[in-house]
């Protein structure tokens, strides 16, 4: 169950920091009358023509620059920003357990973070400044920032700067990644009508002729807005980092596979993708296991009784999830053949 430490106000954007036990809803109060915000999934009202860039090829610059140009000036004043970075950082300040296991500045992330967004930043510089904000406390699972025109309203198509991890639907991608010991992807799972030609036992190796491995920790550095949740210990965040490859083909031209069947390296053109139909793929990293139905996110979230009212039976794990109005729920089970 959630709790609540400050009442909704009558907020224009929309920011929720996610906590176990603990829902802040945060935002900056404009003068126009509230709107019921109901999010569904795939539904985005900021869906941009798509446009091809060369990911490894941008600077850290370039990217803020195209981070700013995408979503825009801010609505909210720079006070009014302030406000919301403050409600965050002070937050976490006095509710987060788990600064003690944690080599981490809090007070030096308020100074390097707040000069800068009380000069007044774009929407989309706002939105990653608090995903950075909070990457540094390493609790992607539990503890991060929402913020509703660039997480929840915007599509990731080709060329949006939106940098995606976790385990979620991989429909967008049409197939599943798990990490191998040097840090390429094993294709575990494939759609039949993937436009990639991916199937299972192909390894995607990067972008653009660089290892992903390398890849991702320069977007990381380059401070793009996070969707996703990542890892809390240093080997579960880079795994899932890691895993996250085939989630980001949009910052970039062309991917590398070296296919299973020829042992040829390819490199495909990403722009197949954007028609990729939504077809729902749940990489979970699992792999088929008899008699356990594998079910899609719908389904779970439809969960039935248990059959025949049987109190034992066997689960697959997936994980847990949030609804989209900073309240969070749990996805962690799938239904299966009773014992």
């Amino acid at each position: 169950m959630n709790s609540s430490s400050e009442k909704p106000q009558s907020f224009g954007s929309r920011v929720f920091v996610s906590l176990v036990l603990f829902c802040l809803f945060v935002s900056t109060c404009l003068a126009q009358p509230p709107k019921t915000f109901i999010y569904e999934w795939g539904t985005k009202s900021f869906n941009p023509a798509p446009r091809t860039i060369r990911g490894t090829e941008l600077t850290p610059a370039q990217w803020r620059d195209l981070v700013d140009r995408t979503w825009g000036p801010a609505k909210e004043s720079p006070a009014q920003q302030v406000r919301v970075f403050d409600i965050f950082w002070s937050t976490m300040d006095s509710k987060f357990v788990c600064f003690p296991g944690l080599n981490v500045d809090w007070d030096a992330v308020r100074e390097i973070y707040r000069p800068e967004i009380e000069k007044g930043v774009s929407r989309g510089r706002l939105s990653a400044i608090l995903d950075h904000a909070a990457l540094v406390l390493m609790d992607g699972g539990h503890t991060h920032v929402d913020y509703a025109p660039v997480h929840f309203d915007t599509a990731a198509v080709q060329g949006v700067p939106l940098l995606l991890v976790g385990w979620r639907d991989h429909g967008r991608f049409g197939a599943g990644l798990t990490p191998l010991p040097d840090g390429k992807l094993l294709v575990y799972r494939a759609q039949q009508a993937n436009p990639l030609g991916l199937k299972a036992g192909d390894v995607v190796l990067g972008y653009e002729g660089k290892p992903w491995k390398e890849i991702y920790p320069q977007l990381i550095a380059a401070e793009l807005p996070i969707v996703g949740k990542w890892g809390t210990s240093p080997t579960a965040h880079e795994h899932i980092w890691l895993a996250a490859a085939g989630l980001n083909w949009h910052l970039f031209e062309t991917i590398d596979v070296l296919k299973y069947d020829t042992k040829e390296l390819v490199h495909i053109p990403t722009a197949r993708l954007n028609t990729q139909p939504t077809e729902e793929l749940f990489a979970s990293e699992q792999l088929p296991v008899a008699g356990v139905p594998c079910r899609t996110l719908k389904e779970i979230y439809a969960a039935r009784p248990w059959p025949g009212g049987k109190s034992k039976g066997r689960i697959s794990a997936t994980s847990t999830c949030g609804d989209g109005r900073g309240r969070r729920m749990s996805c962690s089970t799938k239904l299966s053949r009773p014992l």
